[in-house]
């Protein structure tokens, strides 16, 4: 599902639950943004890293929002682990 659904999230991330092919890819979007509050990203970040984690797909986009792949595996990256401090 292109974007996680964005912005219907939550049924994005349910539909992923339930049904064994279907996936939830990331791309074109920056990672740093995902927690923010009121982002609307708030059930993939809930689920992403526990029910469907095996269903979350990132890739860079990288050329569509103009940074470097680096860079925004770095956010990923962060992203990740900010969230495992906080549970």
């Amino acid at each position: 599902m292109s974007h996680a659904g964005y912005p219907w999230v939550l049924e994005a991330c349910l539909i992923a639950w339930k049904h064994p092919n279907v996936y939830l890819e990331l791309g074109a979007h920056r990672p740093q943004y995902f927690a923010a509050p009121g982002a609307g990203w708030e059930p993939l970040i809930r689920f992403g890293q526990t029910t469907i984690a095996d269903k979350v797909l990132f890739g860079t986009g990288a050329f569509l929002i103009n940074r470097p792949c680096p860079e925004l595996c770095h956010e990923v990256r962060a992203l990740v682990h900010q969230d495992a401090l906080e549970a």
